[in-house]
C-alpha cells in the first residue's frame, strides 16, 4: 500500500549516485500534479510501483484530483502559514540559501518500501515541466 510520503521536498532536489538513478527514473513517471500556492504535488494513477492505490483515489468534489493529493497540498500550505505567519519564521524559499529564485516546492508522492522518504538540500533549476495538472 502506498504510504503518502513526501518523497522529495524542496525544488526537485538531487539524490546520491546509486539511488538517484532509480529515484529519478521513478519520479519521471509521476505524470500528474496539483498545485496549491507554492506547493506542487506530483503523483500518478498509472503503473504499479508508485501509483496511488485505489483506496487513495477518492475525488469527492469531482475535479479530477484525488482528495489525498489535495489534502497533502493543503497541509503543506497550513504548515507554511504556521511557520511564517504565526511563528514569524522566514519562508525557506526566501532564505539566503535560495535567494528567492525558486518559486515552487515540488513534492513527489511515491511508495518507499522502507523508511520514510528522502529529502535533499540542493536545488535543481528546471525550465521544463514534466507533468500535467
Amino acid at each position: 500500500m502506498l504510504r503518502p510520503l513526501i518523497g522529495c521536498l524542496v525544488l526537485n532536489l538531487a539524490a546520491a549516485a546509486g539511488a538517484a538513478d532509480d529515484w529519478n527514473r521513478r519520479k519521471t513517471k509521476l505524470d500528474r500534479f496539483h498545485q496549491q500556492d507554492e506547493f506542487r504535488v506530483f503523483y500518478t494513477l498509472s503503473g504499479v510501483q508508485d501509483a496511488l492505490p485505489p483506496g487513495s483515489r477518492r475525488d469527492a468534489d469531482g475535479d479530477g484530483t484525488p482528495d489525498l493529493v489535495q489534502d497533502v497540498a493543503a497541509q503543506l500550505v497550513a504548515a507554511r502559514r504556521v511557520f511564517t505567519e504565526v511563528l514569524g519564521l522566514r519562508h525557506p524559499l526566501q532564505s539566503p540559501r535560495y535567494g528567492g529564485k525558486p518559486k515552487v516546492v515540488n513534492v513527489n508522492l511515491m511508495d518507499f518500501d522502507e523508511g520514510n522518504g528522502t529529502t535533499y538540500d540542493e536545488p535543481i533549476w528546471k525550465a521544463a515541466q514534466r507533468a500535467r495538472p
